[in-house]
């Protein structure tokens, strides 16, 4: 009889060695317990893990706590159940210099390493906790790690992860530094906390996790914060990063991540982080929040789109060393609002306010700032830097700053409104730079400096804008101010937004003088709304995926729902069609959906889901549908029989994560009985498809069957 490699000790921890034993489990992996029935209460017990488990096994809170003494193995194919209220502590080393690598097969410090499934879903009431088997401040844990063999199906619910440090597998091998750390594996990790980590999720190798409304906070003021969620060395998948909370810690941080299509990070809440986001990827990032941070926003190597967040009095809002397009945000209380290096940036209707150096720095690049109100920014509204930088600044309103404008490069200056600055509304540094600038609104005591490298194309204008209430944040124009249709006439060549900064008709008959010209600054004068729109609700026909990450394109236009399902998008007017996308639901496509101006259209709409009712218990049929091999590369036989009730015409689909459909397999009326039909790993433009998991749908006559498969190249 094969030894079994994973045993338990009970120990009866507040009686003598004279009245407790030690239980070593054989006999298959089955964990059979003595016990010795005391009639005296209460009874302390506790279970000492270690090894490998090779048969499904559960831990319950009936026997907390559970104390890892040595590195436990979820084998492959092997489920480990933790039931609501368990409590794992993991044996230490100290920290921060200890014995955390296993390169010689032992580590002081435990880990839980899972090749096969581990679900652990607590309660919002019965936690289960992961944490140390100490009281002492200077040791830690290791990690749990899910490797390239682990079921893609794990869950961490409600679990509490608390004082891990890393792992290191073996010599010069990879490093997992999360609390929960994923290599080539997909996870899905939400409301848990995790506290006092070195990073608390850690993800590479092409690792997916699906990551939302987890708390990761820091309350050790003695040890350096770590990083609440990092990812890297990803190629091609997307993480899943939604309705999560940073608190005295570091936020979200992508390193080398190369994701071949653009992946979301929303709905978030940074609290006096080091930084809330900090990337190299593609990435939109979308109606997030970050409040006394270091550095709200950092971008590099990639382009990234900002939307819609809310930053407030943090040291630098957003800073961009690649392309960015940052459009709807609100960086306010800061010390410095936006710094632009990468080349091209494009910075649209923004509020950038009360920051105690500058609002914008936009450093060798040549970018688009328009529509912005930019105001109440101690030093420069806007510092235009670098050689081969040309900034367009046009129709913003700068205002209560020492400097309008700061050019220490090229500038082109159209359209906007300079208000209650103290020194210069353009303060030419260098006379090397040119300021090119017409039909602007100035108020400062000073135009510019080097009078010679400042170019006029006339219609500049030293009048008070006349807004309607500046001291209290109105910064309007009221019915006679001069900036009401003295904007260039001609804007060909200038791509202005064709909506202001409240959404409407950007060039409008402000003076009723039947000529239509656009207006100095941000708003225009008595215009009326443009942006109509779409709006509902979204809901699935079954719990399998957190809504929130339905992502909803519209011709570009992305937007998700909140927890309730509704959504919201702004549209200029005109026919669109509407595409939504989720995990494991079937792609919705919506048509000919007409916007008008001013008008939210309500589109409602439900997501079905593509997956398998032995996974999840949807209600669909069976046919006996199966595929072989299960994983694949690049070719698979599907299998189906079809009774007599169920041989009307045939139809075999195959179908993306993102429910798109990649080829219809079979359209036809087949007969009762066994069939097969093959697969060679081809779309339906004849393109080999990407290693992933993909569903297969089979309907007949009014039945639908559906299960999934595997890629692997």
């Amino acid at each position: 009889m094969k030894k079994n490699l994973f045993f338990i000790t009970c120990i009866r921890n507040i009686f003598p060695k004279s009245i407790y034993k030690n239980i070593f489990v054989r006999s298959f992996g089955k964990i059979l317990f003595s016990f010795l029935l005391f009639s005296l209460s209460p009874v302390l017990l506790s279970i000492d893990v270690q090894g490998h488990i090779t048969e499904d096994t559960s831990w319950s809170p009936a026997n907390n706590p559970y104390i890892v003494v040595d590195n436990i193995f979820v084998d492959a194919n092997i489920t480990l159940t933790i039931l609501p209220g368990t409590v794992v502590k993991f044996n230490t080393s100290t920290y921060p210099i200890g014995d955390y690598e296993y390169g010689d097969g032992y580590t002081e410090a435990k880990f839980m390493k899972v090749s096969g499934k581990l679900i652990a879903e607590g309660t919002a009431q019965d936690s289960i906790i992961f944490t140390k088997n100490c009281e002492e401040t200077d040791r830690r844990w290791g990690v749990i790690i899910f490797d390239y063999l682990s079921e893609d199906d794990s869950i961490l619910k409600h679990c509490k992860i608390e004082y891990s440090y890393y792992i290191r597998l073996m010599f010069g091998g990879s490093w997992y530094w999360g609390g929960v750390s994923l290599s080539n594996a997909q996870v899905t990790i939400s409301n848990c906390s995790f506290k006092n980590f070195k990073y608390g999720i850690h993800g590479f190798y092409d690792s997916e996790p699906i990551i939302y409304c987890n708390y990761f906070t820091s309350d050790e003021n003695n040890i350096s914060p770590g990083i609440g969620i990092y990812i890297e060395e990803n190629i091609g998948v997307m993480p899943y990063i939604f309705y999560n909370q940073f608190t005295n810690c570091s936020g979200i941080y992508f390193y080398e991540v190369n994701i071949s299509s653009i992946t979301s990070i929303a709905y978030n809440t940074f609290s006096n982080c080091n930084f809330g986001i900090s990337i190299d990827s593609p990435v939109y990032i979308y109606k997030n929040i970050c409040l006394g941070c270091s550095e709200a926003i950092d971008t590099d190597y990639f382009e990234v789109v900002i939307k819609q967040n809310y930053i407030d009095s943090c040291l630098n809002g957003i800073s961009a060393g690649f392309k960015v397009e940052a459009y709807e945000n609100i960086i306010t209380n800061g010390n410095s609002g936006i710094s632009l290096s990468g080349d091209n940036c494009i910075i649209k209707n923004n509020i950038i306010s009360n920051n105690s150096y500058r609002g914008i720095r936009n450093f060798d690049n040549n970018s688009s700032i328009m529509n912005n109100l930019i105001i109440n920014n101690e030093g420069e509204g806007i510092y235009a830097s670098g050689s081969d930088n040309t900034s367009y600044i046009i129709n913003n309103i700068i205002a209560g700053s020492e400097k309008g404008i700061m050019a220490d490069a090229s500038c082109n200056v159209y359209n906007n409104i300079f208000y209650n600055i103290v020194d210069y509304s353009i303060c030419i540094y260098s006379s090397q730079v040119t300021v090119t600038a017409g039909n602007n609104c100035f108020t400062a005591p000073n135009f510019y400096t080097f009078p010679s490298n400042f170019i006029d194309l006339g219609g500049n204008i030293t009048d008070d804008p006349l807004l309607i209430d500046p001291l209290n944040g109105d910064y309007h124009l009221s019915e006679l101010s001069p900036c009401i249709d003295t904007g260039i006439e001609d804007t060909t060549g200038l791509f202005l937004p064709v909506y202001d900064l409240d959404f409407l008709y950007r060039i409008w008959d402000g003076d009723n003088n039947s000529i239509s010209i656009i207006d100095m600054g941000c708003y225009e004068f008595g215009s009326q709304p443009l942006m109509g729109g779409i709006e509902g609700y979204v809901t699935l026909n079954s719990n399998y995926n957190f809504l929130p990450f339905t992502e909803i394109d519209v011709d570009g236009t992305i937007a998700f729902p909140d927890t309730t399902g509704y959504y919201e998008m702004k549209l200029l007017p005109g026919i669109y069609e509407l595409h939504a996308y989720l995990e494991g639901y079937e792609e919705v496509i919506i048509p000919d959906i007409e916007i008008f101006e001013g008008i939210f259209t309500e589109i409602n709409f439900e997501l079905e889901a593509l997956v398998s009712a032995e996974d999840f218990q949807l209600p669909v049929f069976d046919f006996q549908l199966s595929n072989y091999p299960n994983p694949f590369n690049p070719y698979t036989t599907i299998s189906f029989e079809l009774n007599t009730e169920n041989t009307e015409r045939t139809e075999l689909t195959i179908y993306n994560l993102k429910g798109q459909k990649v080829i219809q397999l079979l359209n036809d009326q087949l007969s009762a009985g066994k069939h097969s039909i093959y697969w060679n790993g081809m779309d339906s433009n004849n393109k080999p498809v990407a290693t992933g998991i993909y569903f297969y749908k089979l309907y007949a006559g009014k039945e639908t069957a559906i299960k999934k498969m595997l890629l692997l190249k």
